[in-house]
C-alpha cells in the first residue's frame, strides 16, 4: 500500500474501500463510476490486481492494466476506474527508505534523471511476495518472525528492477536525501523518547524547510506524525502481545499522558485503547 493518505478523498465515498493490513500495506476495491479523483503524492509499489486505472496530470496521462507497477509521484494527480473496467481491486504498499538505502549499492541500473511517474515493476518474485505479506496470518509469532524477512527480501528485488535502480539513484544521489534516511532511522530506533526535530535537522545537516518538505514527500506524513505513527502501532502490538496495562504501554511508547494516549490511540485506530485491547485486533486502522 501506497500511503493511505494518498487516497484519504476515497474514504469519503462508498467507491471506495480501504483495508490497512501491515503498517506498509493496504487493499482497496473502487467501483468504477467514471468519477475522477485527487490523489495525493506517494512513492511505492502499486498491485493493479484486477481491473484498470486512468491516471494523469497537466502534463501526461497513463492507462494502468493488470501488472504491478512503481508510483514516484511527488505532486497531485488525478485518478479514475474507467466504467467498462467494474471495479479495480488495488494493493498499495507504502516503501521503507531505510530498507531501499540498505540495499541500493546492488541497483542493476543507474540513471541521473528518473523520466517516469508511475512505472511497470518487471519481477515475477515481488507480486508472490506481496500476496504472502497480504495472507499473513494474524499470529504474533509468524508476524515477528515473518514479516520483516519478507519486507526485506521485497526491497531488495525491487532495487534489482530496472525501476526500483532508477529511484535508488534520484534518492541516494542527492546528499540532503541521505541525510534524511539517517534522520528516519533515527526516529526508528528512538521514537520512544522525546525528539527535537529541529536539533536532529542541524545535527544531520538539513534545514527545517527541507526536513518538513523532503520528508513528506518520502514518507507521506510530517516527522512528528511519522513518530506518533511509530508509537501508536507498537502500542497496539504491546496491547495484545505482552499483555501489559492500558497504563504501562503508554508510557513504554514514550507518553507522559494516559488521556492524551488514549484520544491518539482512538483518533488513530478507530477504537479506544481498552476496547482494542479486548478486540484483539487492536483497531481497525
Amino acid at each position: 500500500m501506497l500511503d493511505i493518505n494518498a487516497w484519504q478523498e476515497y474514504l469519503s465515498s462508498q467507491a471506495y474501500q480501504i483495508n490497512e493490513i501491515l503498517p506498509h500495506l493496504r487493499t482497496g476495491i473502487i467501483q468504477a463510476d467514471g468519477i475522477w479523483r485527487r490523489r495525493h503524492p506517494t512513492i511505492g509499489l502499486l498491485w493493479v490486481q484486477q481491473g484498470k486505472l486512468n491516471a494523469k496530470d497537466e502534463q501526461d496521462s497513463v492507462h494502468l492494466s493488470e501488472g504491478l507497477y512503481l508510483s514516484t509521484v511527488q505532486h497531485p494527480i488525478m485518478v479514475q476506474v474507467p466504467t467498462d473496467s467494474d471495479i479495480a481491486k488495488i494493493l498499495m504498499y507504502r516503501l521503507d527508505f531505510v530498507a531501499l538505502a540498505q540495499y541500493h549499492k546492488f541497483a542493476i541500473f543507474n540513471e541521473q534523471h528518473l523520466p517516469f511517474k508511475i512505472m511497470p515493476v518487471d519481477d515475477g518474485r515481488i507480486c508472490p511476495l506481496l500476496q504472502r505479506l497480504a495472507d499473513l496470518p494474524d499470529c504474533p509469532d509468524d508476524r515477528q518472525a515473518l514479516l520483516p524477512l519478507w519486507h526485506s527480501e521485497l526491497h531488495y528485488h525491487l532495487v534489482r528492477t530496472l525501476a526500483g535502480s532508477r529511484l535508488c539513484h534520484q534518492i541516494f544521489s542527492n546528499k540532503n536525501t541521505q541525510n534524511l534516511m539517517q534522520i528516519v532511522a533515527y526516529i526508528q530506533d528512538n521514537f520512544c523518547l522525546p525528539i527535537n526535530f529541529d536539533t536532529l535537522a542541524q545535527k544531520y545537516g538539513i534545514s527545517r524547510s527541507v526536513l518538513y518538505q523532503k520528508f513528506k514527500t518520502l514518507t507521506g506524513t510530517s516527522p512528528l506524525q511519522y513518530q506518533k505513527q511509530l508509537r501508536l502501532n507498537c502500542a497496539k502490538n504491546l496491547l495484545i502481545d505482552k499483555k501489559l496495562s492500558i497504563k504501562e504501554t503508554a508510557y513504554w511508547v514514550g507518553y507522559e499522558s494516559i488521556s492524551q494516549f488514549s484520544r491518539e490511540y482512538k483518533r488513530y485506530f478507530g477504537v479506544n485503547p481498552k476496547k482494542g485491547k479486548e478486540s484483539k485486533g487492536g483497531g481497525e486502522r
